[in-house]
């Protein structure tokens, strides 16, 4: 883990889905997932693990192709138990942009910030590659099922998913 005065406290604002979402999605990326033998559902930490993947392997395919990482919002800022039913568990954020977090404000959607929390045409055409991108592997990200919002989070810029 990196010393605290590596990390960056950063507004990102993205593109979310809710837990149930998510899983559709990345069931849409790999039709044949099911649980273990043992368990009856799929821990959120493996559908995480298999987006990152999928994420990776297109950038070694195209190294081109700018495909969001993912940040995950739990209710009370740590992770639960993971699972698909969990308590805690919020949303995921699929961010496109982020700016310097400054102010308490820039978590308000009515606030003096408020375009933070609104997407702009670059925004827009971000998420209209990444629909695209993810029909071209077979999957499929349903745009009705997703919010554009601002979230808080603090970050080591050297993580790679950061990149």
């Amino acid at each position: 883990m990196a010393p605290q005065s590596d990390t960056k406290d950063l507004a990102f604002s993205g593109y979310s889905m809710n837990a149930t979402d998510f899983a559709a999605f990345i069931h849409s990326l790999h039709p044949n997932l099911e649980p273990e033998e043992d368990e009856t559902d799929i821990p959120m930490s493996a559908y995480f693990i298999l987006y990152d993947d999928w994420r990776r392997k297109q950038r070694r395919i195209n190294p081109k192709v700018k495909l969001p990482f993912i940040l995950v919002i739990y209710d009370n800022g740590d992770p639960p138990e993971i699972s698909l039913n969990a308590d805690g568990y919020t949303r995921v954020v699929f961010p496109v942009r982020w700016v310097p977090y400054k102010d308490p404000e820039q978590c308000d959607p009515n606030g003096k910030f408020a375009e933070l929390w609104t997407p702009q045409e670059l925004d827009t055409a971000k998420l209209n590659e990444f629909v695209r991108i993810v029909k071209e592997n077979g999957g499929e990200l349903d745009i009705s099922k997703v919010a554009f919002i601002c979230h808080r989070e603090k970050i080591n810029p050297a993580y790679s998913a950061f990149q």
